[in-house]
């Protein structure tokens, strides 16, 4: 179709000269043309509106899409961030016990040496010998 202008011009060159049944002939043309150019340009908007409503209900939901994958993701790296802590500690605790554990066999091993010595000294004593001086005999 004619755009608006072109409509307005070609009625304004043709209206002038003619009876006044055809200038309101004319005139229902402009009014319909009119009318039908105001329904496309209302159903287009209408369309541009849907647009714009389906853009951005698509754009929220790929927004939480991406907010609810980051979310996880961190939940998901806390999680592991604390079960790593954990086994740490745990090592370590178990490591600790490990030491100690070391530590009190160590004195135990130099209280019982202490005797040992001390038992072969009183045996030595006893005997009258050193337990080296009968080994090199």
């Amino acid at each position: 179709m004619q755009s608006y202008k072109e409509a307005q011009q070609l009625f304004q060159k043709n209206s002038l000269n003619l009876p006044m049944t055809e200038h309101e002939i004319k005139l229902n043309l402009m009014l319909d043309f009119l009318k039908s150019e105001l329904d496309k340009d209302q159903k287009e908007l209408q369309i541009l509106r849907q647009e714009i409503i389906h853009y951005n209900y698509s754009d929220a939901q790929q927004s939480e899409e991406i907010s609810q994958g980051f979310i996880e993701d961190l939940a998901d790296f806390t999680i592991g961030f604390r079960k790593l802590a954990e086994e740490d500690i745990n090592e370590t605790n178990d490591l600790s016990r490990q030491v100690e554990n070391i530590k009190n066999d160590k004195i135990r091993i130099k209280k019982t040496a202490a005797v040992l010595d001390h038992k072969v000294a009183e045996m030595e004593r006893v005997l009258g010998v050193g337990l080296k001086d009968a080994i090199d005999h």
